[in-house]
């Protein structure tokens, strides 16, 4: 069990040190130390965060896609009415396919693929799946700058 232990205190040693380094230099992470950090637990990210080696973290989104995209799509005060609507018919459609409560990070590239599939078999023309899956990439880039995933699963 000790070994254990200090096999994993080695590995978050590793990252820490990542991390410390990629601080002093003002150079980004690798794509493999941000994915470890987006999948540290709140107590952990919390603990390396106050050596400072990592910002302040959003807690992960928990309440599911579709509170993500309304709480989004309230706060665009900045669109028109038109495109208001669009963007509220490319969430229902999300909510139609993946679930109100779909956790951001269950989202796979794979996923992407099936939800084009899903749009042509509801009939839809190719444009307006095409526009569709355009909005719905926009919102999961937001998710990726907000860091509450660490990649958009419809870029592929």
């Amino acid at each position: 069990m000790a070994k254990f232990r200090c096999a994993i205190a080695e590995k978050i040693l590793v990252k820490v040190e990542a991390l410390n380094a990629a601080a002093v230099s003002g150079f980004s992470w690798d794509t493999e130390t941000s994915k470890w950090v987006a999948g540290l637990s709140s107590v952990l990210g919390r603990q390396i965060g106050r050596g400072k080696s990592i910002p302040d973290r959003p807690e992960r989104h928990s309440s599911g896609l579709g509170e993500f995209l309304t709480t989004y799509i309230e706060r665009r005060k900045d669109v028109k009415p038109n495109t208001r609507r669009n963007l509220l018919a490319c969430r229902a459609r999300l909510v139609e396919f993946f679930g109100q409560g779909k956790a951001l990070h269950g989202i796979t590239a794979d996923d992407s693929d099936s939800f084009l599939l899903f749009l042509r078999g509801k009939g839809y023309a190719n444009g307006t799946s095409r526009r569709t899956v355009k909005r719905a990439k926009q919102f999961f880039r937001v998710a990726v700058r907000q860091k509450l995933i660490t990649e958009n699963p419809l870029l592929t």
